[in-house]
């Protein structure tokens, strides 16, 4: 995000923000928010870290930056009217990208799920999944495994979670989704969803949805 030394107090320019499109231009939708935050939250800048990021491991300020993106970019009095219908309602990919196309189409999936769990009145998750090995285990065992994405405060109020890296179990629909690449919604027991070790979450009964994008799974729970 660069501040022009040289621009009027009344130039539109005054701001230019360099958006890396190298990987998805979904993600251009994000990033814009991402950098509007970074002028809503942070002081002028001295130094210009003018970089690639290659790790996850990010600073606290940009994981703060992220946070404070997801709340410009789908604020409750812009985004609420649109998901009226998924409030208290168990949350399926059919609904999800209705959703995306009425409100933003140029937002990722992703970003589009995890705003919609936040706001929901049930308790909710959302999740994506990919063929991994198990950590430190063998690199050739390989199995559909978790990447925990958001919940909102009623999950977390109601002990719903999912343990990073556990396997997702073969009787889900998010992993026939993942054989057959078609989306699929059932109610499944989270009893059912266990790590290799055999530690399994608390039991709920939940509503699974889950869609196929590339080789990922995304994935969303609701009690």
């Amino acid at each position: 995000l660069f501040q022009r030394i040289n621009a009027n107090p009344d130039d539109p320019d005054r701001w230019v923000a360099v958006l890396n499109l190298t990987i998805t231009e979904d993600r251009a939708y994000w990033n814009k928010y991402h950098e509007l935050s970074h002028r809503l939250a942070e002081p002028p800048q001295k130094i210009l870290p003018f970089r690639r990021e290659t790790t996850d491991n990010r600073d606290v300020v940009e994981k703060l930056i992220d946070t404070i993106a997801g709340e410009v970019a789908f604020h409750p009095h812009l985004f609420s009217p649109y998901m009226a219908t998924l409030k208290t309602a168990p949350a399926t990919f059919e609904a999800v990208s209705a959703v995306r196309n009425a409100y933003s189409p140029s937002a990722s999936l992703l970003a589009v799920t995890n705003a919609i769990v936040q706001r929901m009145e049930r308790p909710a998750l959302a999740f994506v999944a990919s063929m991994k090995a198990k950590r430190n285990g063998p690199q050739n065992k390989m199995d559909l495994r978790v990447e925990p994405q958001c919940r909102n405060a009623l999950a977390q109020a109601n002990d719903l979670f999912l343990i990073p890296n556990m396997r997702v179990p073969r009787s889900s629909c998010a992993y026939h989704t993942f054989l057959s690449g078609c989306p699929m919604t059932s109610l499944e027991s989270t009893k059912d969803w266990t790590t290799t070790s055999g530690k399994a979450i608390p039991q709920h009964y939940v509503t699974v949805s889950a869609i196929k994008l590339g080789d990922r799974i995304y994935g969303m729970m609701t009690i």
